[in-house]
C-alpha cells in the first residue's frame, strides 16, 4: 500500500521548507509534496482541481511573509473556506488539515483564537529538533482515521470499537442518533481534539500509571501489565494507531475484577501490592511523591514532570477553553507551578501563594 501523501503549502521556498518536508518524509510513513502558496482565489482553484489526489493538507500559519508574492491571507482563512465548502457539499476533498508554524509566539496567537481551533486536526511547531517520527505517525494515523470514518459513517460503536452506552452521552452531542449527514472533519475533530488529546474518558500511559500507582521507569513488569492484563481497556477505535490510550472506566472495572477493591479508595502502595499479588508480577514499583508533595492517592499527573500527582496537591492549568463536563483538568505540581513551568488557572493563584509560604523555593 502506498504511503499517504500530503500537499504542503508555504509561501517560502528555502532550506527551512525543504528540511520540514524531508523531515516528515524521510521517516518513510508519509509523502509530502511541497507547493508554493498562491493568492486566495488561485489557491482554492488548486484545491478544487487537485486536492482529491491527496490524503491531507499541511499549511504554514503565516503565508504573508514572502514580499515577492505579497499574499494577504493566512492558513486560517484558507482552512475556513475549505471547511465551509466541504460542509456545504461542494466537491472538495474533506481531508485532514494540518497547521505548521516556525514561531512559538505565532502559534500562541493561534491558541488564543479559539474560533479557529476546529479547522485543524493537528499542529506541528517547527522547532530546532522536531520529533519527526511522532509527527509522521500522527499524520498517517489521521489519514487512516479519516478513511475509517468515511467508511463506517455515523456508526459510533464501530468508530470507537466499543459499546458507547456506558459513556457520558454528552460526549457525542449532535452525532448521537443523528439522521442528518455531517462533515467527516466534524467527527474527526471531536475524536482527536476532545477525546484523544484531552484527559477524560480516555487516558494516556502516564495517567494510567498514576492511577495504578506505578513508577513506569522503575517497574520492569510495566509493559507486561498493560499489554496482557489491562489490554481489555486499551482503545482500539479510530486514530488509535497514532494515539495510545486506555478507557478510564474499563481500567477501573479491570482493577476491581482483579482485586475486589475500588481503585480510587487506595493509595499507591496498596494499589501496587494488590496488582503484584493478583497478576503475579513482582517487578512493579509504587511511585514516590513529587518534591514538596505528600499524598500518594494519585489520580492525575504533573504535566511538566509527567509524574503521578494527587489532584488535591496540584494546581489546575489554565486553558483558553474550560474543560467540557466530561473532561478533566490538567495539573501542575507545586514545584512546577512555583517555577512557572506552565500557566495556572486564575482560581489557583491565591492558593499557590499560600503554598509558597509553606515551601519556600531556593
Amino acid at each position: 500500500m502506498n504511503n499517504p501523501i500530503f500537499m504542503y503549502i508555504d509561501d517560502e521556498k528555502d532550506d527551512t521548507t525543504d528540511a520540514f518536508r524531508d523531515g516528515l518524509q524521510d521517516i518513510g510513513l508519509i509523502d509530502v509534496d511541497y507547493r508554493q502558496a498562491e493568492d486566495f482565489g488561485k489557491q482554492l482553484a488548486v484545491f478544487e482541481k487537485e486536492l482529491n489526489n491527496y490524503d491531507g493538507l499541511i499549511i504554514d500559519l503565516r503565508l504573508d511573509g514572502n514580499l515577492s508574492i505579497n499574499l494577504k491571507h493566512t492558513a486560517v482563512s484558507l482552512a475556513q473556506e475549505l471547511r465551509a465548502k466541504t460542509a456545504a457539499g461542494e466537491k472538495y476533498n474533506d481531508c485532514p488539515i494540518v497547521l505548521c508554524s516556525t514561531d512559538l509566539k505565532i502559534k500562541n496567537l493561534y491558541d488564543k483564537d479559539v474560533t479557529s481551533h476546529d479547522l485543524f486536526d493537528y499542529i506541528i511547531l517547527k522547532e530546532d529538533k522536531p520529533d519527526w517520527g511522532k509527527h509522521a505517525r500522527k499524520l498517517k494515523s489521521i489519514v487512516y482515521g479519516y478513511r475509517a470514518l468515511k467508511t463506517v459513517g455515523s456508526d459510533l460503536a464501530q468508530i470507537f470499537s466499543r459499546d458507547i452506552s456506558k459513556l457520558d452521552q454528552r460526549i457525542f452531542g449532535k452525532f448521537l442518533d443523528s439522521e442528518e449527514a455531517f462533515p467527516i472533519h466534524d467527527l474527526a475533530q471531536l475524536i482527536i481534539k476532545e477525546i484523544l488529546s484531552h484527559p477524560g474518558p480516555l487516558i494516556n500511559k502516564y495517567l494510567l500509571a498514576a492511577r495504578l500507582g506505578i513508577d513506569i521507569e522503575k517497574s520492569e513488569d510495566w509493559e507486561t501489565l498493560i499489554d496482557k492484563i489491562f489490554s481489555v481497556a486499551k482503545y482500539k477505535g479510530a486514530f488509535s494507531d497514532g494515539w495510545l490510550r486506555w478507557w478510564s472506566d474499563l481500567v477501573l472495572d479491570k482493577f476491581k475484577e482483579l482485586t475486589g477493591k475500588r481503585l480510587s479508595a487506595l493509595n499507591a502502595s496498596d494499589r501496587v501490592n494488590m496488582l503484584k499479588e493478583a497478576c503475579k508480577l513482582d517487578k512493579l514499583i509504587s511511585a514516590e511523591p513529587i518534591a514538596n508533595a505528600v499524598s500518594t492517592s494519585y489520580w492525575t499527573i504533573c504535566e511538566y514532570y509527567q509524574k503521578p500527582l494527587d489532584p488535591l496537591e496540584g494546581f489546575k492549568i489554565f486553558a483558553y477553553r474550560e474543560p467540557k463536563p466530561w473532561q478533566e483538568y490538567r495539573y501542575l505540581s507545586f514545584d512546577a507551578a512555583a517555577q512557572r513551568r506552565g500557566r495556572i488557572h486564575p482560581s489557583e493563584k491565591n492558593r499557590l501563594e499560600e503554598y509558597k509560604g509553606k515551601f519556600p523555593q531556593k
